[in-house]
C-alpha cells in the first residue's frame, strides 16, 4: 500500500505542476491577445493601416488556450456533467460510476493525443497566411493539451482509487 501512496502524492505534485504551466500559458495567451487586439485596433483605426497577422494569431492562441483550459477545468473538475442519476445511486455505485468516468476521459485523452499529433503531422509543410509559420503548431495545440489532460486524468484516477481503498469520499 505504501507504493501506492508514493505513486499518488508524485502524481499530485506532477498534476499540480502541469496545472501551474497550464494557467501560465493561458494567462500568457490571454495577454497576448489582449495586446495584439489592441494593436489591431490602433493600428486600423488611428493610423488606417490594417495589419494582416493579428487575427491569425488570435486564432492560434485560442486553440492553445482552448486545449491547456481544459487540463484546468479537468483538474477541477469544472467540465460539464450531469449528476442527477449519478447522485441517486448509492455510494458504491457513485464511486464506480466516477471510476467508469475517468477511464473514459482516459481513453478519449489518448485518442486526442494520437490523432491530434497525426493532424499536427500532415500540417509540417503548410505555413499560415498572414505568419508564415507552419501550421504543425497551433495543430500541436491538440497534443500539448492532450498530454496535460492525460496527466490529469490520470491523477484523478488515482485519487478516486485511493479514496476507494481508504474508504474517503472523492471530491
Amino acid at each position: 500500500m505504501s507504493w501506492f501512496n508514493r505513486c499518488y502524492s508524485a502524481m499530485e505534485k506532477i498534476s499540480l505542476a502541469v496545472n501551474a504551466l497550464a494557467q501560465f500559458m493561458v494567462i500568457a495567451f490571454l495577454a497576448t491577445m489582449t495586446l495584439t487586439t489592441a494593436a489591431q485596433i490602433f493600428f486600423r483605426y488611428i493610423l488606417n493601416a490594417a495589419l494582416i497577422w493579428p487575427e491569425e494569431l488570435n486564432v492560434f492562441l485560442m486553440a492553445w488556450i482552448t486545449f491547456t483550459g481544459s487540463s484546468i477545468a479537468l483538474r477541477n473538475m469544472g467540465h460539464i456533467g450531469v449528476e442527477l442519476f449519478v447522485n441517486l445511486l448509492p455510494a458504491p455505485l457513485t464511486r464506480v460510476v466516477g471510476l467508469c468516468t475517468k477511464v473514459a476521459i482516459l481513453f478519449f485523452v489518448v485518442l486526442l493525443i494520437k490523432y491530434g499529433f497525426t493532424v499536427a503531422q500532415m500540417n509540417l509543410g503548410v505555413s499560415s497566411s498572414a505568419l508564415g509559420i507552419s501550421m504543425f503548431w497551433p495543430r500541436f495545440s491538440l497534443v500539448a493539451g492532450g498530454l496535460m489532460m492525460l496527466v490529469q486524468a490520470l491523477f484523478l484516477l488515482m485519487r478516486d482509487l485511493r479514496a476507494i481503498i481508504t474508504k474517503e469520499e472523492t471530491a
